[in-house]
């Protein structure tokens, strides 16, 4: 997460976005990158209810952005390897680090 009170971050943040996106969210307060883990750490095997598990941790935090009066804009515009570079996300398989 990085809040325009944390400019370095949330210039980190836009930096991944592609072009379009870059524009409206420079004036966005919060910018929030969300993961899922695809395989359990404990012995590798594929977590089949991660991206579901996901999904509804960002529809739940919509509706409660919407019931507090603020909007919420998901994306997808966005360079995945910037972001897993930038913000050191493995790749899905690798051992942590």
């Amino acid at each position: 997460m990085a809040t325009r009170d944390h400019p370095k971050n949330h210039e980190e943040l836009a930096g991944v976005l592609v072009e379009s996106n870059r524009a409206w969210a420079s004036k966005a307060p919060v910018l929030i990158l969300t993961f899922a883990h695809t395989q359990f750490e404990k012995d590798g095997r594929p977590n089949r209810y991660a991206l579901y598990d996901l999904g509804q941790a960002v529809a739940n935090l919509s509706l409660q952005a919407t019931h507090l009066g603020l909007t919420a804009h998901q994306m997808a515009g966005f360079d995945v390897e910037a972001a897993r570079q930038r913000f050191a996300v493995p790749q899905v398989g690798s051992p942590p680090a």
